[in-house]
This record gives C-alpha cells, structure tokens and sequence, in this order.
C-alpha cells in the first residue's frame, strides 16, 4: 500500500503546517458516521500513534491511522485535489 499527493496538495500542507506552528503532516483515518457507519477523516496531525504507518510524499509525512491500515476496503482510498482551494 501506498499513499501519495499531488504537488499542489503538498504546498498547501505544508503552508497550514506553518501556520499552526506545529505538526508533522496529515492523518488518514475514519470515524463512526452516520447510517453507512464509516467516514474518512483528514486532519492535522501533531504526532504519530503507536501502530500508525508512515508515508512521505513531495516533504509532507502522510499518517495513516492503524484502524485503516491493512482493512479490506480501505485501500481504494484516493482523495483528490480540493474543488475550492
């Protein structure tokens, strides 16, 4: 499995990042939601969790939450450039 984004994603990363003035990267990961029970988060992401894989992609550490890691299913995640930058 690997997880990569697109250059402009990455700049945009790394700019937020800047603006907090703290954290790593973005973590990939999913909460319970709604009737299909299941939704993706992104966010910000200060530290990696024990179990967490790492990716790294254009300088910005991509946190994949260990709940997603190796699931059936969740390996077709592909999010895509944003509609509104």
């Amino acid at each position: 499995m690997a997880i990569t984004m697109t250059a402009t994603a990455a700049e945009h990363v790394t700019k937020h990042l800047a603006q907090r003035g703290e954290g790593i990267g973005v973590r990939v990961g999913v909460r319970t939601s709604g009737c299909s029970g299941l939704a993706y988060v992104l966010e910000f992401v200060d530290k990696a969790d024990e179990g967490d894989q790492i990716f790294e992609d254009h300088g910005v550490k991509i946190v994949v939450d260990e709940k997603i890691v190796g699931e059936p299913g969740y390996g077709q995640f592909v999010p895509t450039e944003p509609a509104h930058p």
